[in-house]
């Protein structure tokens, strides 16, 4: 079931869009076009709303959903037929239904609720580094510190497999539910214990991500295809409307590749280690418009166990650091 606030930002933003007074007149209502939502839904939504909770995200949602309905660039004042809420959905396949889509409306306008939130990935980083986020079959199953930590990395990990107790040679990949629970334990106190070796395997591999990540960038259609990965541009226009960590709304369309190229030209895509206490790749890609303007999208990847240090696969989470409304092929409402 979806969280509380998922399905107010989420159903809050559909139900603007109706032209409905208030947000309490809307609940009040519980209107048939938006789809997808249940009167056991509509209890929740109306429970959260009564002890105020999550008035801000009520507030927000309900103004993205307004300005979404007025807008230009979305249904320009006319009220739509269907909302459908995409809730419990999950993609028939990731490969294909790749548009990150919380609502459809009219069977057209794809909106995708974003807030709080600024990764675009949680990816892995073979993923990312060597296949540039394009759908593969052949992922090495083996721990990414493992495969490019280096000398560094085993300074670390060795006497961390003993402390903890796993028979010699075993690697992070090989390592049992058990064995990373251990590994875990052990691992609490690895920052404050011994700065200085866990710091020398930060630095290295992050060195070493970005180099691996450079050297498969490629020629320049390469680069081109890894920035629109990178910020989910697809084959069909969408848009994303919800807010940024400080709250403040954001409402864009995200254009299409074939939208991009008529107007914007990639000089450069720039990548270096980072430096944020863990491994850390900075990325940095350099756009020009037809105009002569010059624009840059920062934005960075950390590479961090995803439960605690040894005890899961290793994710790379892609971040974009420069403001949405700033990004060329995002169009602000």
């Amino acid at each position: 079931m979806a969280s509380e606030k998922t399905e107010v930002t989420e159903i809050v933003t559909g139900l603007a869009m109706l032209g409905y007074q208030s947000i309490d007149r809307s609940l009040e209502v519980r209107p048939r076009h938006i789809a997808h939502v249940d009167a056991a839904v509509f209890d929740r939504l109306e429970a959260v709303r009564a002890d105020g909770r999550l008035n801000r995200e009520f507030e927000i949602a309900w103004s993205n959903g307004s300005e979404f309905a007025r807008s230009n660039e979305g249904l320009r004042g006319r009220p739509p037929w269907s909302i459908e809420w995409k809730g419990h959905h999950k993609p028939a396949s990731k490969t294909i239904e790749t548009i990150p889509a919380d609502l459809r409306v009219d069977h057209v306008f794809l909106v995708s609720c974003k807030y709080g939130s600024r990764i675009l990935h949680n990816a892995g980083p073979f993923a990312l580094f060597d296949h540039g986020l394009a759908p593969s079959g052949s992922i090495p199953r083996a721990s990414w510190f493992e495969e490019v930590g280096g000398e560094a990395f085993r300074a670390v990990w060795e006497p961390l497999a003993v402390e903890a107790g796993l028979p010699s040679g075993v690697s992070p990949s090989q390592a049992t539910a058990e064995q990373r629970a251990r590994l875990n334990d052990a691992a609490a106190g690895l920052n404050a214990g011994d700065p200085g070796r866990y710091a020398e395997f930060i630095a290295d591999c992050s060195t070493r991500s970005a180099d691996r990540w450079r050297r498969n960038l490629g020629a320049a259609n390469r680069r081109a295809e890894m920035f629109w990965r990178l910020l989910r541009m697809q084959a069909a226009p969408y848009f994303v409307l919800g807010a940024h960590p400080d709250g403040r709304p954001t409402r864009y369309r995200v254009e299409t590749p074939w939208d991009f190229r008529q107007e914007f030209t990639i000089d450069a895509f720039d990548v270096r280690p980072g430096g944020r206490g863990q491994v850390c790749v900075e990325w940095t890609v350099h756009v020009s418009d037809r105009g002569g303007r010059h624009h840059e999208v920062v934005g960075h990847v950390e590479v961090r166990w995803s439960h605690g240090k040894f005890t899961g696969p290793p994710e790379a989470k892609v971040y974009l650091d420069t403001d949405p409304h700033d990004v060329p092929g995002y169009v602000p409402l």
